[in-house]
């Protein structure tokens, strides 16, 4: 496929942290072309599997719509975790991302100015 419209990132090697999440429950995305569009990313991208999760659970939104409005082949798989386990696993791998970018580490609920 033709790279996204932001361009082929690969040149921002040195400059960009990329992390790629996705759910193996996921029946949105177009599994072909996402593993093709892997070719536009850094070679130092890291994917993540939230194992169990689908597309509909990265976010909070109704998508009866999508199915009315493009037909049964819009419709999500079934996930197998639940929506509170998916953000606390999207959000884990995001706060790794951050300490990878230097983020002070701020475990408490109540963390301090430095955080």
């Amino acid at each position: 496929p033709a790279p996204h419209r932001g361009g082929n990132l690969q040149s921002y090697a040195g400059d960009a942290a990329v992390l790629v999440l996705s759910g193996s429950e996921d029946a949105i995305v177009n599994r072909t072309a996402f593993g093709m569009a892997h070719q536009y990313l850094p070679g130092s991208a890291r994917f993540v599997t939230i194992e169990g999760g689908n597309h509909g659970q990265f976010g909070h939104y109704n998508a009866s719509g999508r199915v009315l409005a493009l037909g049964e082949r819009q419709q999500d798989g079934v996930a197998t975790i639940t929506r509170a386990t998916q953000v606390e696993l999207t959000a884990h791998e995001i706060w790794v991302l951050a300490l990878q970018l230097g983020a002070p580490m701020c475990p408490s609920p109540d963390p301090g100015p430095e955080c």
